[in-house]
């Protein structure tokens, strides 16, 4: 079976980048944020920069669904000045941590929520993207403010027997415990040497 592997053009320049959010467009309703390629079984916190016109007192939610992203918290909100205020008035920043973990292979979306406080009916959404690779596919290359907090599983590790699978040349007795010696050992202790042969033995 062949493996597939992520591969890069050799002017690919391979240097971490911030996470940024980019604004919505026409192909996606919502800012969407990518946090770069993952190793599957890991556990990350990402900082997700938001910049928005809510309010100076905004909170952030996990969705209800979500299986992989989990909001931590928010930082204090900075305003930004700008020359020209928009109609909905300044804007304001603030940085939300996530945790990420990855618990299956490829393509990773899910949303984040950020609320104006006391007006939950005032928000929007950030999709978080990420490419999710096998142990196989090489190595992680994470956004600047993404980092790996714990390794949930190693790949690597070869499951030694028992609670896995059996192989299929190894019968098990009563107890549960392999038995590959004895077909049948008629309640008595495996010595390898059956009471017939020993009848025939003594003639």
């Amino acid at each position: 079976m062949s493996k597939s592997h992520v591969r890069f053009a050799q002017d690919t320049v391979l240097e971490p980048e911030h996470v940024q959010v980019k604004a919505a467009d026409g192909k996606s309703p919502n800012p969407e944020a990518h946090i770069g390629l993952l190793s599957i079984h890991h556990t990350y916190h990402a900082e997700i920069p938001v910049v928005h016109s809510l309010s100076s007192k905004v909170t952030a939610q996990t969705p209800e669904g979500n299986v992989s992203i989990k909001v931590l918290g928010i930082s204090p909100t900075e305003k930004i000045k700008i020359a020209k205020p928009t109609k909905g008035g300044g804007k304001y920043s603030n940085i939300v941590t996530v945790e990420v973990k990855t618990t299956q292979d490829g393509p990773l979306q899910e949303k984040i929520y950020v609320l104006k406080e006391g007006s939950p009916k005032h928000m929007f959404e950030v999709l978080i993207t990420a490419k999710v690779l096998q142990s196989h596919q090489g190595n992680p290359l994470l956004k600047d403010g993404v980092r790996m907090i714990s390794r949930d599983r190693d790949d690597d590790d070869v499951p030694e027997w028992p609670g896995k699978a059996v192989p299929p040349d190894v019968e098990i007795d009563v107890d549960g415990k392999p038995d590959g010696n004895d077909e049948d050992d008629g309640g008595h202790e495996a010595t390898g040497v059956s009471d017939e042969k020993n009848t025939g033995d003594e003639l």
